[in-house]
């Protein structure tokens, strides 16, 4: 059985595998892919990656079993992670990668406006009080 949002967002469901794979490949050992990853902290790769897989695995769960808590969790993840790594790049590579990095910003600001309908939409569903 295919859940309502898989149904409406098959993308969402494809972009998010994505994520968890490019995550979990990073923690089983894969070799850093590109200089950006090597120019910065080491702990704040892990940081990233960990909130690309976390991030991934509940936004692909939550659109699975039609979560909006999950798919809200995993949209705030993957929108951290997308503005950390895309500020990375500009870091490393100076101002004149912005245009580089605008797709990775392109994400960050998808991730934040889907996580802001799942908030809105759980308000809703409560009629008020706190959402989580």
């Amino acid at each position: 059985m295919v859940s309502r949002a898989l149904r409406r967002q098959p993308e969402a469901l494809f972009l998010a595998l994505l994520c968890l794979l490019s995550g979990l490949v990073h923690f089983l050992g894969a070799p850093l892919p590109n200089p950006v990853e090597a120019l910065i902290n080491p702990l704040m790769v892990v940081v990233w990656y960990a909130q690309l897989t976390v991030g991934a695995a509940l936004r692909a769960a939550g659109l699975l079993v039609s979560s909006p808590k999950l798919s809200l969790a995993g949209s705030l993840l993957l929108s951290t992670a997308s503005l950390v790594y895309a500020s990375a790049i500009v870091y490393v590579d100076g101002p004149g990668s912005v245009v580089a990095a605008s797709i990775t910003y392109a994400f960050f600001v998808t991730y934040l406006l889907v996580a802001a309908a799942y908030m809105g939409d759980l308000v809703r569903s409560r009629g008020q009080g706190p959402v989580l």
